[in-house]
């Protein structure tokens, strides 16, 4: 029986989390994009303890407490600065769920992606206030 120079059993599981860390850096990263108009992009402000921070969205017109998954937890370290996709939530509108947290390669990719295409759309033929033709302006209707 060979004699077992590196420690014992945690050296062992220290090694194989190891290999298992180069294997799924190696594997093909793919940029999630919001599906839908629930997922939005945004970024941790604080951390606020029990698996919640502060998350703005990148707009920085709202805010949220955001809500750690347990998949997650333990897993995926979150620190403010990090930009993460979010779910907000239907029954709670001040909430969300962190959906992602995005690597610095990734951040790259979605900060170009949201520099390059404009948010909303703008359409120079609808009116700001949604006012239809066919109604009459009271302003005008007045003098």
């Amino acid at each position: 029986m060979t004699r077992n120079f590196r420690g014992g059993k945690k050296a062992k599981k220290a090694s194989r989390f190891k290999t298992n860390q180069m294997a799924s850096a190696k594997r093909e990263t793919t940029l999630l994009i919001a599906s839908d108009e629930t997922q939005v992009y945004g970024q941790v402000i604080r951390i606020l303890g029990d698996c919640r921070c502060e998350v703005l969205s990148l707009d920085k017109q709202r805010s949220w407490i955001g809500h750690i998954r347990g998949s997650m937890k333990k897993r995926c370290w979150i620190r403010t600065g990090d930009y993460v996709l979010c779910s907000i939530r239907e029954f709670q509108t001040s909430k969300c769920d962190i959906l992602h947290r995005y690597s610095t390669q990734e951040e790259a990719d979605l900060l170009s992606m949201i520099s390059s295409s404009p948010m909303i759309p703008e359409d120079e033929d609808d009116d700001f206030f949604g006012s239809d033709p066919e109604t009459p302006n009271i302003l005008e209707s007045e003098q």
